[in-house]
């Protein structure tokens, strides 16, 4: 599934970035343009989520729980998650 993924990158991020904030931007077709930031602090990792469309926010919204829960058991720590228009 699509949490999976975003954790998977995520964690390949954190591991290879030399950098402690890294952008990410798609355009999924369906969902329209998401701008994803994660900065690394410490060992914790903060997620921002920046949604145009209104169906995008609320299905980010719904997956943080599931995002925190795949993260923690690939060892990536979560620190704040939001998601913004």
């Amino acid at each position: 599934d699509w949490t999976g993924q975003m954790i998977e990158r995520i964690a390949t991020l954190r591991d290879s970035a030399e950098a402690a904030d890294t952008r990410i931007k798609l355009a999924p077709e369906n969902l329209g343009a998401l701008d994803i930031s994660i900065r690394r602090d410490g060992d914790r990792i903060h997620v921002h989520f920046n949604a145009e469309n209104p169906a995008a926010r609320q299905l980010l919204s719904e997956a943080a729980p599931r995002l925190a829960e795949l993260a923690e058991a690939r060892g990536v720590k979560l620190g704040q998650t939001s998601v913004d228009s």
